[in-house]
Order: C-alpha cells, then sequence, then structure tokens
C-alpha cells in the first residue's frame, strides 16, 4: 500500500530530526529543502506556490518511481494544508505528529525572524483530528527529546482506536523498538 507519511508539528519541534531517524529508508521532500534550491532564501512569499508546486510533483514522481512510501517533511499545520494532500499517487497517509511547545521550539532557534513564525504557526496551529483521519489512515504522536533529539515515545494511534501503534518504528531512550512495517 503507497503511504504518505505527513510529519506535523511546529517549526524547530524535530520533525526532520525524527524523518531522518525514524524513516531513514524513505525518501523525503523537504519544502524548506526546495526554497533554498530555487531562491537561496528560507522564505520569500511571492515564491511560495512554486514551492508547493514542486512538492507535490516530487512526492508524487517518487511514487510513480516505485517508492511505496514517502515522507512529506513540512509543518502541516492546518487543516487547510493537511487537505491538499488528500489524493495523489498514494493509497492511504500517516500522520506523524511531533509535540513540542512554543517556548522549547523558540529554544532551539537562533533567528528572531523565525521565532516570529514559530508564534505566528502556534497560534494558527490545529491538531490532527478523528474526523481527519480516513479509514486507511492513522495518526501517530511522537515527542522528541530536547536534550538527545531522539524520538522518545509514540503513543495514541488514534486511527484505528489503539492506544499505542504498532505499526510504528519507535526510539526509546536511544533503543530502537519495531512493530510492523507501516
Amino acid at each position: 500500500m503507497k503511504t504518505l507519511i505527513m510529519m506535523v508539528g511546529l517549526p524547530r519541534s524535530g520533525k526532520t530530526t525524527l524523518a531522518r531517524q525514524q524513516y531513514i529508508a524513505y525518501p523525503r521532500v523537504n519544502p524548506d529543502a526546495i526554497r533554498l534550491a530555487i531562491h537561496g532564501q528560507p522564505f520569500i512569499a511571492e515564491a511560495e506556490p512554486f514551492v508547493w508546486a514542486i512538492a507535490h510533483a516530487m512526492v508524487d514522481a517518487l511514487f510513480l518511481a516505485g517508492h511505496d512510501h514517502v515522507v512529506l517533511d513540512a509543518c502541516n499545520n492546518t487543516r487547510k494544508r493537511r487537505d491538499e494532500w488528500k489524493r495523489g499517487a498514494w493509497d492511504r497517509r500517516v500522520f506523524e505528529t511531533v509535540v513540542a511547545t512554543e517556548d522549547e521550539c523558540i529554544a532551539r532557534c537562533h533567528s528572531p525572524q523565525l521565532e516570529e513564525v514559530i508564534h505566528r504557526m502556534a497560534e494558527a496551529h490545529e491538531p490532527v483530528t478523528v474526523g481527519e483521519i480516513g479509514e486507511k489512515e492513522n495518526l501517530h504522536a511522537s515527542c522528541i527529546s530536547f536534550t538527545t533529539g531522539l524520538a522518545v515515545g509514540v503513543s495514541n494511534c488514534s486511527g484505528d482506536g489503539h492506544t499505542a501503534c504498532l505499526k510504528c518504528t519507535w526510539y526509546n531512550r536511544g533503543e530502537k523498538g519495531t512493530g510492523d512495517d507501516l
């Protein structure tokens, strides 16, 4: 089953760290990297439609090239943004929510401009709801250790009502544990 793994969380929450650790075998599409590649800056408002068009094309192309899993390493902070990814060359979505407070994210950044972005996005944040999760979709909530940078647990896989997702690869105190393949 072709699966789009959507990272969800504030900037500097640890989404990329988790994606690199947990989904190492899967190709990752990152709009931040696209921005740097096309205009060399973290953000230019006028270029955003182009950035997201490239991201959509890259995700589709990776599935069409034969990959079964693709990671969308973006904030996906609002339902509107997540709804843009309801349909494509994949069969289901998995929402990998990285839980970090606004204060933790701000402590990890080194830019007053990014602090403003984090604050604005924290105010606009809309958690993934059960109503968003389709029949073939799952929600994973991971907490990133502020000191180690490792995911310290996976909980509340609410897509199917289980309290813990057995289809996750998880990290606990630096030890990797695995369940069924996504």
